[in-house]
């Protein structure tokens, strides 16, 4: 059976990936353009391509952020029950802090404090310092005791003094690495997904970043402007500039690794690269819109999707590809023959306001259900506020244009979610069970911009 690697770069968007990453679409043996994730951050969106459900089904959203409320058996992983499970990630929503571990019979977090993913994880513990104690002798009693010290004293440096960004990546080098050895490691077939995080805010100038795609002085940061700064702010060239360049920069940098990855492999792995969402990033085509809030526009839903070394597939004769059929494709790849999974249609979802500050002002409107349906050429996005608009998608990536205001969605649109949007968004809010964070995760949170 084909090994299986799902390659997820956290907040890439389609048309920067399309732009900068060369090197992967050179490798790659099939691409789709007009793949959709199901949702505009990472807590549904990372549910949504595991289990091929929206929001109102699986559960995992705004108000409810721990994958426990998934069981394995609406994921597909029932369907992979003689492969070898690994998880490598360096998103904190998709880790042990929100249970996404649990499907994994191997998960490996990553972080600027873990070098080591084979070692001791330090965000683990509270990072107080009776608790670092506590590490320091869980280190001398590991099986790596070095390598888990060594973590340790990065992670506190990081926390501390927020300096390593410079010196290393969010995850890319040292997970890879850990794909690459537990693909060597066993003649099982083995199914990994692996979450990289250097295309995700905050941007910042670093060692391992082509600095000829940006220009910005060492110690800058996007982190210095909130989200809801830049909401109210007008368009701030130098700001938007500085990190914009910064994201092309990073996205440039894991088309480099992953080139490297793909160098190494044999013919027995199929490798996946898709994106989770994309990005808003400030302009006038972006709406104004900045992050992945509160927003379900083109510039957050179209991700890449390319495939390498895929074993026999169908021709995809429908203009999308949504995150929805991710399972299907998984188990394709499993059975060495993927069928047609495109059509014409596809949807998303969005419960709530993603995790993070809450805005001055506004809450209600910002924090609203929103749904969106394509059909052909068109998108049509509503919410649980009662606003209904249409789009044309001019065939450009990661671009919508407003072509007017409905009174309501059409009942093609509105057929897919079981719920109507107002009874979703009530029930979302009164069933929320959201997990508490240890400090140490909270630290990591803040430096991701979501505290």
């Amino acid at each position: 059976m084909q090994n299986v690697a799902v390659v997820c770069l956290d907040s890439v968007r389609e048309d920067i990936f399309d732009d900068v990453a060369v090197r992967v679409q050179d490798a790659a043996d099939i691409s789709s353009d007009g793949c959709r994730a199901a949702s505009s951050w990472s807590t549904p969106s990372h549910a949504s391509m595991l289990s091929g459900l929206l929001a109102h089904e699986h559960g995992v959203h705004t108000h409810s952020r721990s994958f426990a409320s998934l069981p394995r058996e609406r994921t597909v992983f029932d369907d992979l029950t003689e492969y070898r499970t690994v998880g490598v990630s360096s998103n904190v929503y998709a880790g042990p802090a929100h249970d996404f571990d649990r499907y994994f019979d191997e998960f490996f977090p990553l972080g600027r404090g873990i070098r080591f993913p084979d070692a001791l994880d330090p965000y683990s513990f509270d990072g107080s310092l009776d608790e670092f104690r506590r590490y320091a002798l869980a280190c001398v009693k590991s099986e790596k005791p070095v390598r888990s010290l060594f973590n340790g004293a990065l992670e506190l440096l990081d926390s501390t003094y927020d300096r390593l960004a410079w010196l290393f990546d969010e995850g890319a080098k040292p997970g890879l690495g850990v794909v690459r050895r537990e693909l060597a490691s066993t003649d099982e077939p083995t199914f990994v997904f692996l979450n990289l995080m250097e295309a995700h805010i905050p941007h910042r100038p670093a060692r391992y970043l082509d600095d000829d795609l940006y220009e910005c002085p060492r110690g800058w940061s996007s982190a210095k402007r909130d989200v809801w700064d830049l909401f109210a702010a007008e368009y701030d060239e130098r700001y938007w500039g500085r990190r914009n360049g910064l994201y092309r920069a990073a996205v440039e940098y894991l088309d480099r690794r992953l080139s490297e990855f793909f160098d190494e492999l044999d013919g027995e792995t199929t490798v996946v690269v898709t994106a989770d969402h994309g990005d808003n990033l400030g302009t006038e085509a972006d709406e104004g819109l900045a992050n992945h809030k509160s927003s379900l526009s083109e510039r957050l839903l179209h991700v890449p999707l390319y495939l390498i070394n895929p074993p026999e597939v169908a021709e995809q004769t429908g203009r999308y590809l949504s995150h929805l059929s991710l399972p299907d494709l998984i188990r394709g790849i499993r059975d060495d023959r993927v069928k047609d999974l495109s059509r014409d249609r596809a949807f998303a979802e969005l419960a709530g306001m993603s995790a993070g500050p809450d805005p001055e002002a506004d809450y209600e409107y910002y924090d609203r259900a929103i749904r969106c349906a394509y059909d052909g050429d068109q998108k049509v996005v509503w919410s649980s506020l009662g606003t209904c608009t249409r789009y044309d998608l001019p065939g450009e990536a990661n671009t919508q244009r407003a072509s007017g205001s409905l009174a309501r969605p059409p009942s093609w649109a509105t057929r897919r979610f079981g719920r109507d949007i107002s009874t979703f968004k009530h029930d979302a809010v009164e069933g929320g069970t959201n997990v508490s964070v240890d400090p140490s995760t909270a630290a990591r949170l803040r430096n991701l911009g979501y505290f």
